[in-house]
């Protein structure tokens, strides 16, 4: 069987689609917010952490993609600094969902039972995704390590673990996190902002990610 071809990668495959998905997504939670009556400052402030933190990814990775211009600039140190401003951002999104379920304790209707065992089971997937990275994947290699370092991408993709009955663990369990606030709090907009962050980051593995591997691989997992 032929090998297939690497996908046709420009810096902005995809990102008309990217910003235009996260616009509806902010519409939606927004109009959301205005019927429950709760403040649209979360709304707000979860389209401008998305927009952030999922910007920064495209816009590092296209730019080692396409040049290496951040580790031409600032060497390996490139890639760490763009770690820790992920990992920032990454913490700001989590804590405008944690933010606005404090803002809203309580406001789900259905038995809190009915909260702890959904809490228990997403935390149970979460953690066990966790796991995962740190024994079989590696934080490195989750950042985007293969945008950055060639030998990490001659690497095979992980099969251990969580991996090894979902390819997309990171999104399907990691970003579950998101709604753990609203979850454990039992409030309305926490909850909607952490589905609002866990689509948002579906949206960039479809606009961002996996041409990025289209064109890294030849293929995806």
């Amino acid at each position: 069987m032929p090998h297939k071809k690497p996908t046709t990668l420009t810096p902005w495959t995809r990102q008309g689609w990217h910003a235009a998905g996260l616009i509806f997504l902010f519409l939606s939670l927004y109009f959301f917010s205005l019927n429950i009556g709760a403040n649209t400052i979360w709304s707000l402030a979860a389209l401008i952490s998305a927009f952030l933190h999922q910007g920064l990814v495209v816009t590092v990775w296209r730019f080692e993609l396409f040049g290496k211009y951040i580790t031409r600039l600032l060497g390996t140190m490139g890639f760490y600094l763009y770690g820790t401003l992920f990992s920032l951002l990454l913490l700001a999104r989590f804590g405008i969902a944690a933010g606005a379920a404090l803002d809203s304790m309580g406001a789900l209707p259905l038995p809190p039972v009915f909260w702890l065992v959904v809490t228990a089971i997403v935390l149970f997937f979460f953690i066990w995704l966790q796991y995962s990275v740190l024994r079989y994947f590696s934080i490195k290699r989750a950042l985007g390590a293969d945008h950055f370092f060639p030998e990490y991408r001659k690497m095979p993709f992980v099969r251990k673990g969580i991996f090894r009955y979902t390819p997309n663990g990171m999104y399907a369990f990691g970003t579950l996190a998101f709604m753990l606030p609203g979850l454990i709090l039992r409030s309305d907009i926490g909850l909607a902002v952490g589905i609002f962050h866990y689509l948002a980051v579906w949206l960039h593995y479809w606009a961002t990610e996996l041409p990025d591997m289209e064109h890294i691989y030849g293929k995806t997992p």
